[in-house]
């Protein structure tokens, strides 16, 4: 509790530590109920107050003291201490060793959990984990196959996954817009299948025969994981479609 006092007319008000302002509670008469009235005296460190109800006369009182007692000493206090504690040194060694059994469990949870996804890390280790250059060589001869011509990648933004904007020209003529986008969007699916990219889909817009997009690369394991879950899911979904 916060306690404040006004220097020009000493009022009080307390709050606690929430914010919430203090309330007091009059102190009820125990016969009838009434609010009483106090008036508090104090001697040396005893603060005695009176308490008395205007409706019945009931008077009640409450000695507070204030003086500081001590504990006594335990005479047995060091005996129980090394009977019952561990010393520093004692106390590093066995947080220590708390520690090496968490690790120790944390790698047998890893194993057990590696064993029952055996399918999912055996494709993650699968995975083809390109850089921009790479991914450049890759891409280009199935592009320029299809009649798309002069990839070139922006300044990749490099925050937790890589993100890379690219724009080529569609060198097809008579292509329509809508053909040359849904064109690339597939090429770009079937040629990153298998890698650590990804189109984003944010898709690819197109503008007079020039196509822009934003491709995005993982490399930590637990992205990559996420990554195969992702293709998992929707080749489960398509299955599905198409069973019925």
């Amino acid at each position: 509790m916060f306690m404040f006092q006004c220097d020009r007319c000493n009022k009080r008000r307390a709050y606690w530590e929430n914010g919430k302002e203090w309330e007091h509670k009059p102190n009820l008469c125990s016969k009838c109920n009434a609010e009483m009235q106090y008036t508090s005296s104090r001697k040396g460190e005893v603060i005695t107050t009176i308490y008395s109800c205007p409706k019945c006369g009931n008077k009640e009182t409450d000695v507070f003291d204030m003086t500081v007692k001590e504990k006594p000493i335990d005479p047995n206090f060091e005996m129980n201490r090394k009977k019952y504690c561990l010393s520093d040194k004692e106390g590093l060694e066995y947080i220590s060793q708390k520690e090496g059994m968490k690790e120790i469990e944390r790698m047998m949870d890893d194993v057990k959990e590696r064993k029952q996804n055996k399918a999912l890390y055996d494709a993650i280790a699968k995975i083809k984990k390109l850089t921009i250059f790479e991914l450049q060589k890759l891409l280009d001869p199935i592009l320029e196959k299809a009649g798309y011509v002069k990839l070139e990648f922006e300044k990749p933004d490099l925050q937790k996954d890589v993100m890379l904007g690219f724009g080529l020209q569609d060198s097809k003529s008579g292509r329509s817009e809508w053909d040359s986008v849904h064109e690339l969007q597939k090429l770009f699916k079937k040629a990153l299948e298998g890698t650590n990219w990804r189109l984003m889909s944010d898709g690819v817009r197109y503008r007079l025969g020039f196509l822009q997009g934003r491709l995005k690369g993982v490399e930590a394991e637990e992205d990559l994981r996420k990554l195969v879950e992702n293709d998992l899911k929707k080749r489960d979904n398509k299955l599905s479609h198409s069973s019925k």
